[in-house]
């Protein structure tokens, strides 16, 4: 059994770079959780084998990373677990 895999290098929603920490797909493509506090959702291109960043979120103003992401079944509501970066 082979396995496909797919690169493509997403272009950063701000200026500055962030990291990907946690990553979970919906019907309309996938949500990235990150540090500064951001949580991007993904939409998949139409006839096309790409996504293009759609709605970006900030938590608590970048002093948090992201990382988990759970959406309830109907797609509604999601959830954000979180952790500090600031040194305690």
């Amino acid at each position: 059994m082979s396995r496909l895999q797919h690169k493509l290098n997403l272009p950063p929603v701000e200026s500055r770079q962030t990291s990907v920490e946690c990553i979970v797909p919906y019907s309309k493509g996938f949500i990235v959780g990150s540090d500064r506090g951001l949580v991007t959702l993904y939409e998949k291109l139409d006839d096309a084998p790409y996504f293009r960043p759609g709605k970006t979120f900030t938590i608590f103003e970048h002093e948090a990373r992201v990382t988990n992401i759970s959406i309830n079944s109907v797609e509604e509501a999601l959830v954000c677990e979180i952790t500090s970066t600031h040194p305690k």
